[in-house]
């Protein structure tokens, strides 16, 4: 299953749950799978390698995110290697950066002032009687260092997708700061990037 595309430079990045990544660099006619090393080439199906479902995709410049069942994929090096955030497989929460977890269905990104804000849609993942992460929407604004949940939600309203406003809009309430997600219950609105919505 193809979840996410993104169109980049000339490259076509897929995200799949047959193998992280799909990627093509002639518009389509021939494709490569793309995996980081520490991801296996064959389908286990054992929690571990849960990894290699790819469910959403962002890539800007060296940089790619992919969300899958096991928390949220980041590289600042084309893909070279690979850091994963993802929940403790005990279940505990880590109050310390509460990273997404671990079921991603979204993520993108938005530069506001310069600095550029990832934005994860996260459903909670169940393992051996443990509940990975939370219903929610969280961003990083430091390469994934640090998470903050900008909203908490529960299975009745869970995200799936976000789109920004821009400055210059007709409106005068939408600008770099607006941020909207679509969930189970309808259409969320932020213009204050997160922090009301």
């Amino acid at each position: 299953t193809i979840y996410d595309i993104v169109l980049q430079n000339g490259a076509i990045w897929c995200s799949t749950t047959n193998g992280f990544l799909l990627k093509s660099e002639d518009i389509g006619i021939t494709w490569s799978k793309f995996l980081p090393a520490d991801i296996p080439d064959t389908v286990d199906y054992k929690f571990p390698y849960h990894n290699y479902h790819g469910q959403c995709v962002d890539v800007y410049g060296d940089t790619l995110w992919v969300g899958t069942f096991l928390g949220m994929n980041s590289s600042f090096d084309g893909g070279e290697t690979c850091t994963n955030y993802s929940w403790p497989l005990d279940g505990s929460d880590p109050e310390s950066d509460q990273m997404p977890g671990n079921f991603i269905t979204a993520v993108e990104h938005k530069v506001v002032d310069g600095k550029t804000y990832v934005w994860v849609a996260s459903h909670p993942y169940y393992w051996n009687g443990n509940t990975l992460g939370k219903y929610g929407l969280c961003v990083t604004s430091d390469n994934g260092q640090t998470w903050e949940y900008k909203k908490d939600l529960d299975y009745t309203n869970a995200a799936y997708n976000f789109a920004f406003g821009h400055s210059g809009a007709s409106d005068a309430r939408i600008s770099d700061s607006t941020v909207y997600a679509t969930t189970e219950s309808g259409l969320i609105v932020s213009y204050d990037l997160g922090d009301n919505w």
